[in-house]
């Protein structure tokens, strides 16, 4: 009977704790949970240890990174009352943080005797406490909030409490300098007040709040130590406030130190640590002794921000195949049209076209790794029936020169051009005749006068078929027999233009960009304000700039540092413009990727997806016949990619294109 009542007083001076205060109704855990946290006498609500954040502050489960489990132990008193308490916390990426904490207190072997003092056996008393707690972060705060039920039985009585729930809320600014930042918490427990019927009594538990500071402070910035200050006031209902306050210092990730004061009774512990696994320890000093309190703590699995790396490479991989799956179909798709333009060219007799379309067709076939077999044979066979039908009409043009020519006195320009029509159509009886006509002609007109005209009007030829050199030749020639021949000078004039324009194009398309120009202002010389001239010079004079080694680049050394505000911005432009291209908005993606690139060039993948939708755009708006916007969206992914060899032969075939076209057009 003597057992029976020390252990019954054992059990009553349980909830005298450190957070319950000397009166009112309180749970016979709130001793607390974990060595660490009480041996800071409970002033740690603001960053107590993630397994036992269930009990303590349910949003601290918010800041866990890995899988937590831990066991405390302890015998009060000296005697064989166990108090025990096991902790889980497991986070997740996307749906918080669930904790769950049991507390057991107990002894066994209690001697059950009647009035008469006769032994009916032993008896066990038994009280466990069940938490299921959640956390997360909701912009900046970590929210938290734990259910709890409590459950007693002593020999054959039992009782089960209904739910009660705690809500936390707590939150950390960062700082610089030696005061490494502030957290600060706010608990209330038994908002939802637990009660449990005792013999014919119900007993609930009083509503009680905490609010919590924690401050770390580094003593040297060369030390790898760290000094946390806690300080934590807790009210139960209507009883005074109480204040408790704790130290902690850590060296390294290894050893730590602490000690702790509330309502004038003393803690203190230590805590080791060894990669993944911790050890603390507790040294209590209460009203009927001394407690000795332990705990082991290991944390497993990869970190939330590990799995938030694997998760976002995962995702930039898969939609980086798919994004390479669109653009091959919508190329396929594009290479497909151009096949049925050139068809349709074909059918209906227009080779130029046909050829246009196929040679197209070729390229982009060749640029994607497509089959380009089919494509060539047919590309080859239009440009052998083109060839053919240019060749008859160069022949007819030049045999139809020859015999205006012919008709109008010209015979030596009569005699050129006769010469080219049989260049294409050999053994032409026409041609010969009209050679043959035009040398009895010119045998027959000898004159000074008439040989300076015929021999001008034969520069212009040369000259409209690009033979300058010659032409001037023959007008050097003529200069000799009249120097002051008006008609003779100009002709040499534009000889010597054409000579210089030509020597310009060509210097351009061996990407002598100076040399081009050298050769254009010389041009411009003979015939000011020319407007090809202009023009070509005008476009080169803008790649140089585009290639200047002297203008700055985006490129730094130095890492870019942006607001938390700014990153966010980012992070949504670029999960937008992946969205975008994704339901098929390729305009709308590349604005959003052009806006993360302009902010944090580096930022993930961004420049990739940018070059390949400059690509893809590109391609596009060549297989419509659009080059020159082509080549302009392909010179926005050459910027970003300057050694990109595929985009600078688009760019170089195009631009080809271009010249040729506006060669054929111009007029002069």
């Amino acid at each position: 009977m003597k057992r029976l009542i020390v252990i019954t007083l054992l059990l009553l001076s349980v909830p005298l704790s450190v957070r319950g205060g000397e009166a009112g109704t309180e749970t016979p855990f709130a001793m607390g949970a974990g060595a660490a946290d009480i041996s800071l006498s409970g002033s740690a609500i603001a960053s107590s240890a993630g397994w036992t954040a269930a009990y303590w502050n349910p949003s601290r489960l918010a800041s866990i990174q890995q899988t937590e489990l831990g066991g405390f132990h302890t015998r009060l008193f000296d005697s064989d009352v166990s108090y025990q308490y096991l902790g889980v916390a497991h986070p997740t990426l996307d749906w918080g943080t669930f904790g769950f904490g049991l507390f057991r207190l107990g002894i066994g072997g209690i001697e059950k005797r009647d009035a008469s003092n006769l032994y009916l056996g032993d008896i066990e008393d038994s009280r466990l406490g069940l938490l299921l707690a959640y956390g997360r972060v909701i912009s900046n705060y970590r929210i938290g909030l734990a259910l709890s039920m409590e459950h007693h039985s002593i020999d054959n009585y039992k009782s089960t409490s209904s739910p009660g729930l705690n809500l936390a809320v707590s939150r950390a600014w960062e700082m610089g300098g030696r005061i490494r930042g502030v957290t600060a918490a706010l608990v209330m427990y038994n908002v939802l007040s637990p009660s449990m019927k005792l013999d014919n009594e119900d007993v609930s538990l009083p509503l009680s709040t905490g609010v919590g500071v924690t401050i770390p402070v580094q003593p040297n910035r060369n030390w790898d130590h760290l000094v946390n200050l806690h300080l934590t006031l807790n009210k139960v209902d209507a009883l005074p406030a109480q204040i408790a306050v704790g130290v902690e210092y850590s060296v390294g990730n290894l050893l730590t130190l602490r000690g702790g004061a509330n309502d004038g009774k003393l803690t203190s512990g230590v805590g080791l640590k060894l990669m993944s696994v911790g050890f603390d320890y507790a040294f209590v000093d209460r009203d009927l002794g001394t407690l000795h309190m332990f705990n082991l703590t290991s944390s497993f699995g990869k970190s939330k921000s590990s799995k938030r790396q694997e998760r976002a490479a995962r995702r930039e991989r898969e939609f980086n195949e798919l994004m390479s799956q669109q653009l091959t179909a919508s190329n396929e798709k594009m290479l497909q049209q151009l096949l049925n333009r050139g068809e349709e060219a074909l059918e209906a007799g227009d080779l130029e076209k046909a050829e246009s379309q196929y040679d197209r067709a070729l390229f982009l076939a060749r640029s994607s790794g497509s089959d380009t077999a089919q494509i060539y044979s047919t590309l080859n066979e239009v440009r052998e029936r083109l060839s053919e039908v240019q060749r008859l009409q160069q022949y007819n043009d030049r045999l139809d020169s020859a015999q205006v020519n012919l008709a109008a006195h010209d015979y030596l320009a009569a005699r050129y051009y006769a010469s080219l029509a049989l260049e294409f159509v050999e053994n032409s009886d026409e041609a010969q005749q009209v050679i043959k006509e035009a040398e009895e002609s010119l045998r027959r007109e000898s004159s000074r006068e008439e040989l300076i005209k015929q021999r001008t009007l034969l520069s212009d030829s040369l000259v409209s078929y690009g033979r300058t050199d010659e032409a001037i030749n023959v007008l050097m020639s003529l200069v000799e027999i009249a120097p002051n021949d008006n008609s003779i000078l100009m002709a040499l004039r534009r000889a010597q233009f054409e000579r210089l324009r030509a020597k310009a194009s060509q210097a351009y398309s061996n990407k002598r960009l100076n040399s081009a120009l050298v050769s254009l202002d010389s041009a411009l010389g003979y015939f000011p304000g020319h407007q090809w001239c202009e023009e070509m010079k005008s476009m080169i004079t803008g790649q140089i700039k585009s290639i200047d080694p002297g203008q700055p680049t985006r490129k730094s050394g130095k890492k870019t540092v942006l607001s938390a505000e700014l990153q966010k911005e980012v992070s949504d432009s670029y999960k937008e413009g992946q969205r975008l291209f994704t339901s098929g908005n390729m305009t709308a993606a590349i604005e959003n990727w052009e806006k993360v690139e302009r902010i944090l060039p580096d930022y993930a993948s961004v420049r990739e997806y940018l070059i390949n939708a400059y690509k893809f755009v590109g391609v596009e708006l060549y297989s419509r016949g659009e080059l020159e916007e082509a080549v302009s969206i392909w010179r926005k992914a050459a910027f970003l990619r300057p050694d990109n060899q595929e985009i600078a032969e688009y760019i170089k075939r195009t631009e080809n294109e271009i010249r040729k076209l506006k060669e054929l057009s111009y007029e002069q």
